[in-house]
C-alpha cells in the first residue's frame, strides 16, 4: 500500500504541474481497482475534467470499480459518464454542456481510444468542410462579378450564360462539399420533381450556419480538453499503439497523389522505389565480372573486345541505359532537348554506368563484410553502414540521373520534372537528398530548394529524399518469411547427400544399441 500510495501523489504532483508521467507496474497490482479511482478522485477538483482512457475490453470493468470506489458518502456523488462518439455524431451544444457538467461535479469521463479519437477528428472535419464551404461560396461572389463585368464591357447574347462545363464543375464542387449549386430559374432534379432555386438557397444557408455551430462548439471542447483537463490512460502500451488502435477517417475530395496519374508516362511515385530497389538488389545479384570504361571517349579502330566491354556496360546499367543507346543513333532523338545531341547522352550514359559500378562495388563489400547478407534474399543488416556508405553512392546516382539529357532518365526517374532543379549546385541537391559533408548543410539545402525550386521539383526531391532517408533501409532490412525456408536445388542436393552420409554412419550404431538395451 505504501508502494501504491508513493505512485499515486507521485503521478499527482505531475499532473497537478502539466507534466506527462508514465508508471509501469506488474499485473495484479491494482492499477485499475486502487490507482485509478485514487487518481480521479484527487485530480477531479471541481474545474479539472479528468478523462479515463482504457482499451475497449476494460470499459466494462473499469466503469464498474470506478463506480464502486467513488460513490463513498465522504467523496460525494461524483458521476461517471460513457463517452460514444463516431462519425455520424452531431457536434452540438449538448456535448460542451455535459462536459462542463463532469468537470464541475467532480466526475471522470471514460472513453476508448476510438472514441477520443473520433471526437478530435470531427473537429477537424467539421473546420475543414466549413473551411471549403466558405471558399466555395467566395469563389462562386468572385465569378458572379467576374461574369456581370464580361457582360457590361461585351454585348451579345451568349455572355449572360455559364459555359456548360463550368456549369458541371460548380455543381459538382457543390456537391461535395453538400451544398447545392444555386442555379438561376426552375430546374428538374434527378427525380423528376421540380427544384426550387428559393429552397435551395435557404439548404444552404442552414448548411452552413449548422457548420458555423458545430465549428464553435468543437473550439470550445478542444480548448476545454488542452487547457482545463487530464488523462488518465490505462494499458498505455495498447492506447497509444497505432496498429492496435487505429481509427481510419478518410477526409476531404478524393485526389490522386503526387507524379501517379499526371505523370507521362504514369506511376513516376511506384517507379522511384523500383528503380533504387533494382540498384541494390541487382548489384548484389550481377556479375563481378562486368567490366566499365574509365573514360567516355572512343577511338574508331577499337576492338571487339571493347564492344563487349561496351555492352556489359549497358546492360549493367539498366533500362535507362540501353534506352539511350537505342536512341544514340536516332537522328531525331538528337534534336531532343532531354538527348541533347550524340556526345552528352553518350558522356551521360558512360557516367550513369560508373555510378552504377559504385553501387556495385559498395554493395559487394557489404556483403563479404558482413553488413549486407544473401540469403534468403539481399538483405541490409547494419543501417549506420547503408547511411554512411551506400546512400552516399545511391545519391550520386540519383543526382546524374535527374540531371540526364536523356529521354529515358527523364521517363523513368523523373528528369523531365527536375528542369535544372532551380539552379542549385550538386553539393546542394546531395546535402538535401542526405549526403551532408558539414554540419548545417541539410538546413542550407533546404532553405535553397524553398527558395528556388518550383513546387514539382521539390516534390520529386522529397520523393527521392523520403527513399534514400527512411523507406528505402526499411526496406532493404526485411526478410520474406515466406520464402525463408525454400531451399535452391544446390542446397538440396547437399542436404541429401548429408543425410545419406548420416544414415550409412549412424545405422549400425542405432541397431547395436537396440540390441545391447
Amino acid at each position: 500500500h505504501h508502494t501504491k500510495f508513493a505512485t499515486a501523489t507521485a503521478l499527482t504532483k505531475d499532473a497537478t504541474s502539466k507534466k506527462s508521467s508514465l508508471r509501469q507496474m506488474i499485473m495484479g497490482s491494482g492499477k485499475t481497482t486502487v490507482l485509478m479511482p485514487t487518481l480521479v478522485a484527487a485530480l477531479a477538483d471541481g474545474t479539472t475534467l479528468v478523462v479515463a482512457v482504457v482499451p475497449p475490453a476494460l470499459v466494462v470493468f473499469t466503469r464498474a470499480c470506478l463506480a464502486k470506489a467513488l460513490a463513498r458518502p465522504s467523496l460525494g456523488a461524483r458521476p461517471i459518464r460513457r463517452l460514444r462518439f463516431g462519425r455520424r455524431t452531431f457536434m452540438g451544444i449538448s456535448l460542451l454542456k455535459k462536459l462542463r457538467a463532469i468537470a464541475r461535479d467532480g466526475g471522470v469521463l471514460l472513453s476508448d481510444p476510438t472514441a477520443t479519437k473520433a471526437l478530435f477528428l470531427k473537429s477537424v472535419e467539421v473546420m475543414h468542410r466549413l473551411d471549403e464551404a466558405l471558399r466555395f461560396r467566395r469563389d462562386q461572389r468572385t465569378e458572379s462579378a467576374a461574369r456581370d463585368a464580361r457582360r457590361k464591357s461585351k454585348s451579345g447574347f451568349g455572355s449572360l450564360f455559364k459555359s456548360s462545363k463550368s456549369k458541371a464543375a460548380e455543381r459538382e464542387r457543390a456537391q461535395a462539399l453538400g451544398l447545392d449549386a444555386v442555379q438561376e430559374g426552375h430546374q428538374i432534379s434527378q427525380d423528376g420533381f421540380e427544384v426550387d432555386p428559393a429552397r435551395e438557397k435557404f439548404a444552404a444557408e442552414a448548411e452552413l450556419r449548422s457548420l458555423r455551430a458545430q465549428a464553435q462548439v468543437a473550439t470550445d471542447v478542444l480548448g476545454l480538453l488542452k487547457t482545463r483537463s487530464v488523462a488518465v490512460l490505462d494499458e498505455v502500451d495498447v492506447v497509444l499503439d497505432p496498429l492496435k488502435s487505429e481509427l481510419n477517417w478518410p477526409l476531404g475530395t478524393r485526389a490522386p497523389l503526387d507524379f501517379t496519374a499526371q505523370t507521362s508516362p504514369p506511376g513516376l511515385r511506384w517507379r522511384v522505389p523500383y528503380l533504387l530497389l533494382d540498384a541494390v538488389i541487382g548489384a548484389a545479384s550481377e556479375d563481378p565480372s562486368a567490366v566499365v570504361p574509365s573514360s567516355p571517349e572512343r577511338d574508331d579502330d577499337e576492338s571487339d573486345a571493347g564492344d563487349d566491354d561496351d555492352d556489359r556496360c549497358l546492360e549493367a546499367d539498366g533500362e535507362e541505359v540501353r534506352e539511350a543507346a537505342r536512341l544514340e543513333n536516332n537522328e531525331a532523338a538528337k534534336a531532343d532537348p532531354y538527348f541533347r545531341g550524340d556526345d552528352e547522352g553518350v558522356a551521360s550514359r558512360l557516367k550513369l554506368a560508373r555510378a552504377r559500378a559504385e553501387i556495385r562495388m559498395v554493395v559487394r563489400s557489404g556483403l563479404i563484410e558482413g553488413q549486407m547478407q544473401a540469403r534468403p534474399h539481399p538483405t541490409l543488416v547494419s543501417e549506420r553502414w547503408y547511411r554512411d556508405e551506400l546512400r552516399p553512392a545511391l545519391a550520386a546516382w540519383v543526382l546524374l540521373l535527374l540531371r540526364s539529357p536523356t529521354r529515358a532518365a527523364a521517363a523513368l526517374a523523373g528528369a523531365a520534372y527536375a528542369g535544372d532543379l532551380g539552379g542549385l549546385d550538386d553539393q546542394q541537391v546531395l546535402a538535401y537528398l542526405g549526403v551532408a559533408t558539414e554540419p548545417g548543410a541539410r538546413d542550407r539545402a533546404a532553405a535553397a530548394v524553398d527558395a528556388c525550386c518550383s513546387d514539382d521539383q521539390a516534390k520529386l526531391l522529397n520523393l527521392y529524399h523520403s527513399w534514400l532517408a527512411h523507406m528505402l533501409p526499411f526496406a532493404l532490412s526485411r526478410v520474406n518469411r515466406v520464402a525463408y525456408g525454400l531451399l535452391s536445388p544446390e542446397d538440396l542436393e547437399r542436404a541429401a547427400a548429408r543425410h545419406a552420409d548420416q544414415e550409412g554412419g549412424g545405422g549400425g550404431a542405432a541397431l547395436g544399441a537396440r540390441g545391447g538395451g
